[in-house]
């Protein structure tokens, strides 16, 4: 994830040169693929939505185990709905039997219930070596994996959110050669395959990762968005992987979602991430107070009124107005959150420390304790 300009200065930038995002946008597109445009009358809102209480993500678990007035406060993050991570950790031989045991944990018995899912595979060497580029058997098996991914959900009412940090493969989004995706085009081909794929489910819904409000500009992101098929997916999430505020991924959401109607897109929509926002703050602010800190492994607030820290923000649900006195939104942000914004989702993992890799009951219950939502 790269340092990017305070919330306020995303814009569009016009003098940026274009030719390596249409070089992007036609080498994705070359992808041979059946044209089967997002549903218009997609709807996450209508009916319940599942709360998984499987043991994948840790959470339900250390709920379950809790006694007194801990159990009480893990219930407010493990009884709430939340998009788990499906990644390549999943061998191809176990997708369909793991997508089963999370849908079943997660709807337990009602079809109705929306399943909410975060795949993230198109590294799968991990991001750290997105600099190396995919292998024909690698770019396979992301294909098969999916194939099994959608086979297992079939008829699910399923909410995909498709590949957080997909940012990372607008030009210059590194910040230098070595971090650089090596092979963006290919990448987006395989994302795009999977949207095209998941949104052909009869009651699927996908929405593709923008970014945030302090990363990637909106001249550079569209073009990533279209090469990776936004026109099979209803439409973008924010925020997944930062803790940009509400107000700000929200304008900026808007901004995107212009942008991309004006290229041929037109009525899409958006869902923010309020796991981890609850104190939001930008890439800057965040190395300016912690400058030996680690973006990507987060301190959790200690107080409720400490500032630029993690901890968890507004709970998940459709009802995007009805934390706007809680969230101290200004007009032409409330006005983007009306105009844009389907949901508030939980996708980031506070519970998660070590960039990602080790659940903490610990930090879980403090990101509660700390939450001025919850």
């Amino acid at each position: 994830m790269k340092d990017a300009p305070d919330q306020t200065e995303c814009r569009l930038l016009p003098s940026r040169p274009i030719r390596p995002l249409l070089t992007l946008l036609a080498l994705a597109l070359a992808v041979p693929l059946q044209a089967t445009p997002a549903r218009a009358d997609a709807n996450i809102s209508a009916g319940n939505w599942g709360v998984y209480t499987g043991g994948r993500d840790g959470v339900y678990p250390a709920y379950q185990h809790a006694k007194g007035k801990r159990k009480k406060i893990l219930a407010k993050a493990a009884l709430q709905p939340r998009a788990a991570w499906l990644t390549h950790a999943t061998p191809l031989d176990k997708v369909e039997d793991y997508f089963k045991e999370y849908i079943d944990n997660t709807r337990h018995g009602d079809p109705d219930k929306l399943v909410q899912m975060t795949i993230f595979r198109e590294f799968p060497r991990t991001e750290a070596h997105r600099n190396i580029p995919l292998t024909e058997q690698e770019q396979a098996d992301y294909r098969t994996w999916i194939d099994r991914a959608a086979k297992a959900i079939g008829n699910t009412r399923a909410l995909i959110l498709l590949e957080p940090d997909m940012p990372e493969n607008a030009p210059e989004a590194g910040k230098s050669k070595g971090l650089q995706v090596a092979d963006p085009a290919v990448r987006l081909g395989l994302v795009r395959y999977a949207a095209q794929r998941l949104s052909a489910l009869p009651r699927t819904t996908v929405y593709l990762d923008a970014g945030a409000a302090d990363w990637i500009d909106v001249a550079r992101m569209v073009p990533v968005l279209q090469a990776a098929g936004i026109e099979y997916a209803r439409g973008i999430f924010v925020g997944a992987t930062h803790r940009t505020s509400v107000g700000a991924d929200a304008v900026f959401a808007g901004k995107v979602i212009d942008a991309l109607a004006a290229v041929g897109h037109p009525g899409k929509r958006a869902v923010l991430d309020t796991s981890d926002n609850g104190r939001p703050y930008t890439t800057r602010q965040f190395k300016r107070k912690h400058p030996r800190g680690n973006y990507n492994d987060p301190f959790v607030c200690r107080s409720k009124r400490e500032k630029r820290c993690q901890t968890i923000g507004v709970p998940p649900t459709t009802d995007v107005t009805a934390s706007r006195p809680a969230l101290k939104l200004k007009p032409k942000q409330a006005a983007a959150l009306a105009t844009y914004v389907d949901a508030f989702l939980w996708i980031g993992r506070p519970w998660i420390g070590g960039n990602g890799t080790a659940f903490s009951a610990k930090r879980t219950a403090q990101a509660v304790r700390t939450s001025p939502f919850l």
